[in-house]
């Protein structure tokens, strides 16, 4: 890994010195596990893990440097650090950059820490649900690159960080050490002790010193080489590597682009260039010679980078899409133009002015401080737009940038009219869809005649294009990706410049024009994911064509004839066999040019007069991945061996799969040595084979899938060659006849994942041991083994549905999750869990479905922290025993210590009768508490449910709820969300004093006799912001004194048809905080909503499936002045829209499951369309 990162050279013996000396900045370029000593990361660690001694809940570590010195990457490794990773409950790592936008910010970290959706919601409500993520947990929470010292920002950012457990820490880097204090005066304290000073220490990061900045210099400048072999640049070296004041960042990109120069002369040059002594602060003067000495070609292709945001993230063959849209890419000789462009990307990158993302390699990034040159050597050219500040466009911008919204208005792009020279219109989202102005379509984009990069994407709601865009006759990108187009009008075809035309995730196209062959430019057009069901025939005139990407097109089954004249076709992600001539195996073999991915679809349609071999994939020397596919069913199964014979892809093939195969075993050359580079075989749906290839001679094979072999019953242990297998991950599904697995001989030293689904035959044991094995899966294998492997390593395990015993033998060491599901031996079920013994790491415990688990008893699991037990029917108590072995079928928990556990679930175990007592002191970090369907359990255990407890859902348990007067839930003062349900007893709720007032969230469903809800149990509610009653038919009213949960943001009444009923005694204006009404499912309201029923701060409204709604009230909208979001589900009698306009201020309007509504709602085509058409954002 070393020699490869270091441009493939050996290590050197300077690089062998700087290992010893280097420190955490070189862990980028070096082996992580070969840096070791008390360096930056090993102090900051030791800071995060210690224990805060002023008693406040946050403390921070501003870590404080010049540009380039390496913070962001300090930060990351602080952050992957092993120790770091298991001191905090939740982590999270976020570039903040220049704008310091909370709203963007907050919705980043809540994506961080697991929301999955947060794209709609307003600033309070992303801290609300960021807030409930926190509370109570030890939080690490980075801040990368922060520049605002704005003291109100930091005081609204770091809000919802109040509640947070003791121990939770904050990093900051930045390179202005005076937002420090504004920092500090944000950081929350903690409530429940005295104020003190936020614990804070600065630690200022110093650059490298001379001598180790001097070696990594060279290890760039002379490639890995000796210096002394160069000795008119030895001493030049010396003296430059000194200019670069031990920044990592400046050493290294200069030293890169001195490699390409061996000139001495070309060196003094640069060491004595007046760049050095350069006025600009902003850009280190190294970066400026970097950008300086590239070659113009590359200079013009490195400024339009600047039109990316900071530490946005960007693939390869995006960015050669844009250069050549540009004409920043002119083809010379005969070189194919994407190939040159890809050249140029390579110098780039190789120059360290592009870097590998850590996670992807396939992904690349700019640094911060590269990206400020690339924006400063463009000028007035780019601009990117942020935050509101679109009338700063100047005339000579041409290129733009902007990042989206859920929700782009016109006013966003006011000002860039006087941008007439603009070339490039180009959105970039984090987001999964947005949705714009119809007007951007209409009236803006339309003046911009010289575009030649024009994206829509992802605007959810363009569900056609103007007109106006095909007169856009330079246009040469376009991007329509997950849009919500059906169609692509003709007059695209009639761009004829265009180079690129993306429509991934268009789910809704259906068809390509007919004309698309017109394109005579096209060079990429990408299809994944769409619904089209067929290519236009002139889709074969496309001769310049080099990409044409159809994954996941689920609905296309043929192509058109003669694909083969697409010559200059690169990559081809699947070919469809025809039946017909001209649709053929033979027009594959055409192209000659093909790489990368490739799947073959519909070989049984290969004539019996012909063979594979015309498809010469053995002259395919750049497709790494193949994918072989019949349909599964054969009638002559010679003649399809005979087929895949022929299809002996090239020795280089890296990811091979054979699925549908119909002959009766597989050709010598599968498994055969001749394959060095294989690492992926998956065989699937074979199902006339006999037995299975040897594999021994795949020296590289690392993962092995076996599935759905109808005749296989013995695997035997030439399947993996005699002695050590390196194969990695092995998975075998859906093998019906398979009875024996006979491994002698074999053994498995770095198997890391096992997965044996479906096999309902397979008897006896798995291998006996696993040293390497991290994850074990067992499926629908009931008559598998007495006992597990042996597997020091093992992390997760999932049982599944099994009649058999299974003893687990002694997993200690690093199991982090334990699934059991399905469980029904009456002799002897699941054993020996009770020998698992003291599990540091165990973090999570599923048990379903097992009627007869008869022992569960896990002394101790420090760090548990989710237990689910759902469908044990025989599951009687939950106590603390003291014996070792039972003979009632039930499942105990004996010596219960769970002090992590923070999610405990029981369901549908219909003898339980009582929780351990004590939970309140042996879970003390339980945050949510859920029990369903435990018709027996009468109550809560003495001494109280545990102090930390966040979430208690408790549904169709009768006899708990019968004596929740004794739940003692006013001592929770960490409660804030309450559900209850499914009971027939329940008259009045809550009863006074019944719930804390910490209390956020109240659910009530399916309470059959509930006929009111007691003022003096909602009065002292204060923090309620949400309440949602569903399904309570005879409840008549609200309480008549209101509610005193003036906070209350959130109400929702579905299915209470007696409630409903009498709606106009709600007295909602009563509820000044009031944003969000729902109401539904009832078969009595003909007209909504009523004058005065809604009060004027409501912001969504939504109104679902009330069968005889006939109209919209308009006098109950007209004072609705801060409406922005309608959404009309299921109404079916509603057949028009009021005949007054709907409120001005909506900006999203949702019509569902209204068939006549929606039909008068179409665009520019419906009666009702001049109604809503002032809308911007309509999904009809």
């Amino acid at each position: 890994m070393i020699s490869k990162m270091l441009s493939m050279k050996p290590m050197t013996s300077s690089m062998r010195l700087l290992m010893k000396l280097c420190d955490w900045r070189w862990k980028l370029a070096l082996e992580p596990a070969l840096i070791r000593g008390e360096d930056d990361q090993e102090t900051i660690v030791k800071l995060l893990l210690s224990p805060d001694a002023n008693g406040k809940t946050v403390g921070a570590i501003p870590i404080v440097g010049m540009g380039g010195v390496g913070k962001t990457t300090l930060s990351q490794f602080v952050l992957n650090d092993s120790r770091v990773q298991k001191g905090f409950d939740l982590k999270a790592w976020v570039c903040v950059s220049v704008d310091f936008d909370v709203h963007k910010l907050t919705k980043d970290i809540l994506m961080e820490v697991g929301s999955q959706n947060c794209d709609a919601k307003t600033l309070n409500g992303l801290h609300q649900e960021l807030e409930e993520k926190l509370k109570g947990k030890k939080v690490l929470l980075v801040l990368d690159d922060v520049w605002s010292s704005d003291q109100s920002r930091w005081d609204f950012l770091l809000k919802p960080f109040k509640s947070v457990a003791e121990g939770s820490k904050l990093i900051v880097t930045t390179r202005n050490e005076n937002i420090v204090p504004a920092m500090h005066r944000a950081i929350p304290r903690n409530q429940n002790k005295e104020s003190s000073p936020c614990p804070i220490s600065i630690h200022r990061l110093m650059g490298l010193t001379e001598d180790i900045c001097w070696i990594l210099f060279k290890e760039h400048a002379f490639n890995g080489e000796d210096p002394r072999e160069h000795p008119d640049l030895q001493g030049i070296s010396r003296q430059i590597a000194s200019k670069c004041k031990g920044l990592p960042l400046a050493a290294k990109t200069l030293g890169r682009l001195l490699c390409f120069e061996r000139n001495a002369e070309k060196w003094e040059e640069i060491l004595k260039s007046h760049i050095w002594e350069s006025p600009n602060d902003e850009i280190i003067p190294a970066l400026q010679l970097s950008y300086y000495y590239l070659p113009p070609h590359l200079k013009r292709c490195f400024a339009f980078c600047s039109i990316y945001p900071k530490d946005y993230r960007f693939l390869k063959e995006d960015l050669v899409r844009l250069w050549l849209a540009e004409g920043l890419v002119q083809p010379k000789g005969c070189k194919e133009i994407v190939k040159l462009g890809e050249e140029y990307f390579d110098d780039l990158l190789s120059r360290s002015l592009f870097q590998r993302s850590r996670c992807n390699e396939s992904v690349f990034v700019m640094h911060d401080l590269i990206n400020d040159l690339a924006k400063v050597v463009s000028g007035e050219f780019s601009f990117t737009l942020v935050g509101n500040y679109s009338s700063k466009i100047s005339g000579r911008v041409r290129h733009l940038s902007f990042s989206t919204t859920a929700y782009d208005a016109l006013d966003k792009f006011e000002g860039i009219d006087k941008a007439q020279v603009l070339r490039t219109f180009l959105p970039f989202s984090h987001r999964r869809s947005s949705r714009v102005d119809s007007k951007l379509q209409h009236d803006l984009l339309p003046t911009f005649m010289r575009l030649r990069v024009l994206s829509l994407a992802p605007y959810q709601n363009v569900v056609q294009l103007h007109d106006s865009i095909g007169r856009l006759k330079h246009l040469r990108y376009l991007d329509l990706t997950a849009t919500s187009l059906k169609k692509l009008p003709e007059f695209v075809c009639s761009l004829y410049n265009l180079q690129t035309l993306l429509l991934d995730s268009c789910m809704c196209l259906v068809e390509l024009p007919n004309s698309i062959g017109n394109l005579k430019n096209l060079l990429f057009l990408r299809l994944h994911w769409t619904a089209i069901q067929s290519l236009p025939e002139s889709i074969v005139n496309l001769s310049n064509l080099h990409t044409l990407v159809l994954s996941e097109c689920k609905n296309l089954t043929e192509l058109p004839t003669n694909m083969g004249k697409l010559t200059k076709l690169e990559r081809l992600t699947d070919f469809f066999v025809g039946k017909q001539s001209g649709s053929g195996i033979e027009d594959l073999g055409k192209l000659q040019n093909l790489q990368g991915e490739l799947r073959i679809w519909n070989l049984q349609n290969v004539f019996p007069s012909q063979d594979g071999e015309t498809a010469k994939l053995l002259d395919k020397q750049r497709v790494k991945e193949l994918e072989l596919r019949w349909a599964g069913d054969t009638e002559d199964s010679q003649h399809e061996r005979r087929v895949l014979e022929k299809l002996k892809p090239h020795k280089d093939v890296k990811r091979l799969s054979i699925i549908g195969f119909g002959g009766t075993r597989f050709p010598d050359w599968v498994g055969s040595s001749s394959f060095p580079k294989i690492v992926f075989l998956k065989l699937k749906g074979c199902n006339y084979c006999t037995s299975l290839p040897p594999l021994g001679q795949l020296v590289s094979l690392k993962e092995l899938r076996i599935e759905a072999f109808d005749l296989i019953d013995v695997v035997f242990p030439e399947l993996f060659g005699n002695g050590e297998s390196k194969i990695r991950i092995l998975s075998f599904e859906d093998m019906k006849e398979w009875r024996e697995w006979n491994s002698d001989g074999v053994t498995f030293p770095l198997l890391q994942l096992l997965q044996i689904r479906r096999c309902p035959e397979l008897r006896g044991a798995l291998p006996g041991h696993l040293p390497a094995l991290e994850e074990l899966c067992i499926d629908r294998c009931p008559l598998l083994m007495a006992s597990l492997p042996r597997a020091p390593t093992i992390r997760q395990m999932e049982l599944f549905d099994t009649s058999r015993s299974v003893q687990l033998t002694k997993y200690q060491s690093g199991m982090l999750s334990l699934m059991v599901q399905k469980f029904h031996s009456q002799n002897s079920p699941l054993q020996g869990i009770e020998h698992i013994g003291v599990s540091t790491t165990l973090d999570k415990i599923e048990v379903h479905c097992c009627d007869s688990l008869k022992l569960f008893q896990p002394k101790s699991f420090p760090n548990l922290e989710i237990l689910h037990i759902w469908d044990s029917p025989h599951l009687e108590s939950l106590v603390d025993l003291n014996t070792s072995s039972l003979s009632i079928s039930s499942l105990h928990i004996q010596s219960l210590s769970f002090p992590n556990l923070s999610e405990l679930c029981v369901g549908h175990c219909s003898k339980l009768k009582s929780l351990p007592q004590g939970m309140h002191s042996l879970l003390p970090s339980l945050e949510s508490l859920s029990i369903e369907d435990c018709p027996e359990l009468e109550s809560f255990p003495e001494g109280g449910l545990p102090s930390k407890l966040q979430s208690l859902n408790v549904q169709n348990c009768n006899k708990l709820i019968d004596s929740r007067k004794h739940w003692g839930l006013q001592s929770l003062l960490s409660l804030s969300k309450f559900r209850i349900g499914y009971n027939e007893d329940v008259e009045s709720f809550p009863e006074e004093m019944l719930l804390p007032s910490t209390l956020t969230s109240l659910e009530l469903s399916c309470l059959e006799n509930l006929k009111y809800l007691d003022y003096k149990g909602v009065r002292h509610l204060t923090s309620l912001a949400k309440l949602t009653i569903s399904s309570c038919p005879k409840l008549e009213s609200l309480p008549e004194e209101g509610f005193a949960a003036s906070k209350l943001q959130s109400l929702a009444i579905w299915g209470c048809h007696s409630l409903i009923a009498r709606r106009m005694q709600w007295d909602l204006c009563k509820l000044p905080s009031l944003s969000r009404f729902r109401i539904g499912y009832c078969d009595d309201v003909e007209s909504f909503p009523e004058e005065t029923l809604l009060p004027s701060t409501l912001t969504s409204l939504e109104i679902w499936s009330l069968e005889k709604l006939n109209s919209l009230n308009y006098k109950g909208l007209q004072h609705l002045t801060s409406l922005a979001r309608l959404k009309i589900r299921f109404c079916r009698n509603l057949h028009s829209m009021p005949e007054e306009k709907l409120p001005s201020s909506l900006t999203y309007l949702d019509i569902c499951g209204c068939p006549v509504l929606e039909k008068r709602c179409e665009k520019e085509k419906g009666e009702d369309w001049p109604k809503i058409s002032h809308i911007p954002n309509i999904n009809n």
